[in-house]
């Protein structure tokens, strides 16, 4: 990730990324990215246990409160983008 620092030592390119993954216009249907996952994977089940993690991984990038040891376990199937995700870390569910 280094190349995505700018000469005055800021993440601004990685910010500006993470930021257009969350934009509503921008939001790609979770299903979807576990089809374009799976010609990459091994085996037939390996993109529906390697999209949960991804997910996860991004999440406790995006997340602004540190959860690190009480991290929620992420279920892909439930949700249907990446904004939607965000939206159950940060608004539990009644």
């Amino acid at each position: 990730m280094q190349h995505l620092v700018d000469f005055a030592g800021r993440k601004s390119a990685h910010n500006l990324i993470l930021r257009d993954m969350l934009m509503l216009e921008n939001q790609i249907p979770l299903f979807l990215l576990r089809r374009i996952l799976e010609p990459q994977c091994a085996y037939p089940g390996e993109a529906g246990e390697l999209l949960p993690r991804m997910v996860t991984g991004l999440m406790k990038e995006l997340c602004p409160f540190k959860m690190v040891d009480t991290f929620p376990a992420i279920e892909v199937s439930k949700n249907a983008h990446l904004l939607e995700v965000l939206y159950y870390l940060l608004v539990p569910k009644p």
